[in-house]
């Protein structure tokens, strides 16, 4: 599966021995720029996988500047409701669906002030994440339940993806402006009714340089039913000649 709009692009590969396992898929875009433009929103996937186990997936780019805390709220909750998808049921939002990913540069800053800069460059030097993390605007806001509600989201063991000198791992400081860290990137998580999900590991990239982030990566198992269709092919003929005997006897009598 692989959907794009404008610079927001996902792929989703799938081992080749499930891929003949997965049926319904579909994708979406859901722009939230100005006017509903592209250059901000998501990219949106679902499929069904082992029957009737549905998983989505949103790889989203929200509204950026660390003041527009509100409107990326916004965006959060204009994708949640203007996601649609064709084959499936009208109305079915994504979610609905038993597994949802959501991923992707969702610009939640920290709510340090500029003087502040110099302070949370030696936080990150000494790795006092949670020290950081105090003011992160995403989970702020989820403490709130402005956003991502029933979500979840691993341990944050990593130093903050933004913003860097792109080809280097060194932060960006040199244009005369204070360029406050983040973790813009993230990868969140929700599941419900029979499926279980579990995060092995959550983690940055810093080997990869090209850009001014660095990618987040993670690692998860997937727990759901999974229908055997040999056993279910022999309950159903064992019920079907059950029905005939009653009926059988039935019209004995």
């Amino acid at each position: 599966v692989a959907k794009q709009m404008v610079g927001i692009m996902m792929f989703i590969y799938v081992r080749q021995d499930i891929a003949g396992m997965i049926s319904n898929k579909d994708t979406c875009t859901v722009g939230t720029g100005k006017a509903g433009a592209g250059n901000k929103g998501a990219v949106v996937a679902r499929f069904q996988l082992f029957g009737n186990n549905t998983m989505c997936f949103v790889n989203s780019h929200l509204a950026a500047h660390k003041e527009n805390v509100e409107n990326r709220n916004a965006d959060y909750r204009r994708i949640m409701d203007k996601a649609r998808f064709s084959t499936v049921k009208s109305g079915q939002k994504i979610e609905d669906h038993d597994v949802l990913f959501w991923i992707g540069d969702l610009n939640y800053r920290l709510n340090f002030s500029d003087e502040d800069l110099g302070k949370v460059y030696e936080h990150i030097e000494d790795k006092n994440w949670h020290v950081l993390l105090e003011q992160d605007q995403l989970k702020t806001e989820r403490i709130k339940g402005e956003v991502f509600e029933h979500f979840r989201e691993g341990d944050i063991d990593f130093q903050p993806t933004f913003k860097y000198t792109p080809e280097t791992n060194q932060y960006a400081t040199g244009d005369g402006k204070n360029r406050m860290p983040a973790w813009c990137d993230r990868v969140l998580w929700r599941a419900q009714n029979h499926v279980e999900v579990r995060q092995r590991w959550y983690r940055s990239e810093m080997s990869l340089k090209a850009s001014d982030h660095k990618p987040v990566v993670s690692y998860f198992d997937v727990t759901m039913r999974v229908t055997d269709p040999d056993k279910q092919a022999t309950v159903f003929e064992r019920l079907r000649a059950k029905l005939r005997a009653e009926m059988g006897a039935s019209s004995a009598s």
